[in-house]
């Protein structure tokens, strides 16, 4: 590779880096080679998506952030003005997580859109 590589250059190359967030090999590669390696992006479930998203879930748990996934959100328990709670379920058992913010983040699909008003949160 390196007499088709020159110093310098920056080398394009498909997700090919595994679906973990470790970068040993391309590093060593970029080292020896002394260019950059740019991996094309694709969002999930294509595997730099895929490790886009483990990275951002680790960091978030580590800030503290609890994760609830594949649930559906049945609606957002509120004092006033400030929710309190996001209750999930479905017509056999509610589950309630309290919390002081609350981030409702949900994937679009099929025109599907999940919205939040002040009372309760609809799709």
């Amino acid at each position: 590779m390196a007499k088709q590589v020159k110093p310098g250059s920056a080398v394009s190359i498909p997700p090919v880096l595994g679906s973990r967030p470790n970068y040993v090999v391309r590093d060593a590669l970029e080292r020896m080679l002394a260019c950059k390696f740019v991996e094309t992006v694709i969002r999930p479930t294509a595997v730099v998506g895929l490790r886009l998203r483990a990275m951002l879930l680790q960091r978030a748990k580590r800030l503290g952030v609890t994760i609830i996934e594949q649930a559906h959100a049945a609606y957002a328990a509120q004092e006033g003005k400030q929710v309190t709670a996001v209750v999930t379920g479905n017509i056999d058992r509610e589950r309630s997580y309290p919390a002081k913010a609350v981030i409702l983040a949900a994937a679009l699909s099929l025109n599907i859109m999940v919205s939040v008003n002040r009372s309760s949160i609809c799709r």
